[in-house]
């Protein structure tokens, strides 16, 4: 069962003048914990970035640790998400509603998942949160996927787009 929030954040003119997002840099890292290292279980966690289509796409995946092969999960669904965010910017910005939006990319983690499954895996055991920002033109869309939380730095001040939804 995998919940999902998601925001399509339209920028406002600002003091009256249009805000525009120049120079956007991406960048993603992700490290092995110690626990990790400690008992020998591999990074479950994946960050990607692509810039595709005039659009800037950084995302994240955080396997769970339940899951048997979370750190596959967790580098499909970040992989494969981020470059669909990417190609499809303005048809999930115009999506109707959340419903129609959390279809459309579950429906694309799932098919990326059961291409590489093998006999007897369960879609469970590829379970990962994903988050993601994207930005294109003057517009922004958030994806959130899981635990974890998605924020926001403006003049100095940090800001909260979207809480754990566990």
């Amino acid at each position: 069962n995998i919940e999902m929030q998601y925001l399509a954040i339209k920028q406002e003119e600002q003091n009256g003048k249009n805000y525009t997002m120049k120079n956007v840099i991406s960048l993603c890292s992700s490290q092995i914990g110690s626990a990790h290292i400690k008992e020998n279980i591999p990074c479950q966690d994946y960050a990607y970035t692509i810039r595709k289509n005039g659009c800037s796409c950084i995302s994240v995946a955080d396997g769970a640790g339940s899951a048997k092969k979370a750190e596959t999960g967790a580098r499909i669904v970040a992989t494969v998400l981020t470059k669909y965010i990417a190609f499809h910017f303005y048809r999930i910005l115009n999506l109707a509603n959340r419903g129609q939006a959390t279809k459309v990319l579950v429906e694309e983690a799932r098919k990326a998942i059961t291409k590489i499954m093998v006999d007897g895996d369960l879609m469970e055991d590829y379970n990962t949160t994903f988050m993601a920002i994207a930005v294109k033109d003057k517009q922004c869309i958030v994806v959130h996927i899981g635990d974890g939380l998605t924020g926001f730095e403006k003049d100095g001040k940090v800001g909260i787009i979207t809480y754990p939804m566990n």
